[in-house]
């Protein structure tokens, strides 16, 4: 798609659309060319409270919002309801507990680990933009999945695990208590008995991360700017996002959006886990972070080099040109 817009707004801007739904990790190369008109003007975001936190960090670029956000995902620690009053969620708890975790530690995006290595308080810039690992926040992060491995609580497979498909396969088959997935992964599968967190808290601290697809103008009419503004305003309604989000199995970008769904325990979960979401940050930043926490987290459990020696290299090896 992002070729396919570039190559329109060259040869032939008129072909470009009024509307489009696009997919987080274009927003901001899209913006960057030109390509999408700012939301300013036209509707004021910052001003509605019933937008989770990170949407509107989907549709913002530089401080600048290019869109009305709408399908979201989140992040999310799935767990059977019959533990839901003994399984510990705090990761010290935990880690001295008989229970069991599965997640996708091979996963290109690591995006777990991302998420674990946010909140224990680590920084993904530096002060130039550039991405960066904090060696020492990195290495506790490691110590502790380190840890769980050494103790029989991660499942083998996590090694080979890519994506989120063998956490909610394994989940179903009760072969571990607990794992890390998306929340769209979770819904599809239809976890009727099961209850969800944004996490094992670190330090008293809950956070996940978040990814969605946002409504955005790319028409070269400037008369028809507004005039998509308005309907993606309208597409963004909390009942039909509720009824779009509830049928493909995705979550919506608004707190208000649920009232129109079942309300159970579960819904009461995804509303808490978007409140303390934060968006997944753009590729220049999760690309090489992804590819770095990847390799740090395997080198741990799979080749059983020391939390210390795996962070310091992912630090060494995210610094080189």
């Amino acid at each position: 798609m992002l070729d396919a817009l570039l190559a329109a707004s060259e040869a032939a801007p008129l072909a470009l659309p009024d509307l489009v739904l696009l997919p987080r990790k274009l927003v901001t190369p899209l913006a960057q060319s030109g390509i999408l008109h700012p939301l300013d003007g036209y509707f004021d975001l910052a001003e509605d409270q019933r937008w989770y936190p990170y949407a509107r960090q989907l549709v913002t670029v530089e401080n600048t919002p290019f869109g009305i956000p709408f399908v979201g995902d989140v992040l999310l620690l799935a767990y059977p309801k019959a533990l839901a009053n003994e399984l510990p969620l705090d990761w010290n708890d935990w880690l001295v507990s008989r229970y069991t975790l599965g997640f996708a530690a091979a996963d290109p995006q690591a995006t777990v680990m991302l998420a674990l290595y946010l909140q224990a308080g680590g920084a993904v810039r530096n002060a130039q933009g550039k991405p960066m690992l904090d060696e020492t926040i990195l290495t506790e992060v490691l110590e502790k999945l380190s840890y769980a491995n050494r103790q029989g609580k991660l499942p083998a497979w996590v090694i080979q695990a890519e994506n989120d498909q063998l956490v909610s396969q394994s989940l179903a088959e009760g072969k571990i208590d607990s794992g890390y997935l998306w929340g769209s992964n979770f819904l599809k599968n239809d976890f009727r008995e099961w209850r969800a967190s944004a996490g094992f808290l670190a330090n008293k601290t809950s956070l996940t991360l978040a990814n969605g697809w946002i409504w955005a103008s790319t028409s070269p009419i400037p008369d028809q700017i507004g005039i998509s503004f308005q309907l993606a305003t309208y597409l963004s309604e909390a009942e039909f996002m509720a009824a779009f989000t509830q049928s493909g199995r995705y979550l919506p970008t608004r707190a208000d959006a649920y009232s129109y769904w079942q309300a159970n325990e579960l819904t009461k979960d995804l509303d808490t886990i978007s409140q303390l979401a934060q968006a997944i940050p753009p590729d220049s930043l999760s690309d090489p972070l992804g590819v770095a926490l990847r390799n740090a987290v395997l080198a741990v459990i799979k080749d059983r080099i020391s939390p210390e020696q795996a962070a310091k290299d992912a630090v060494a090896n995210l610094s080189k040109p």
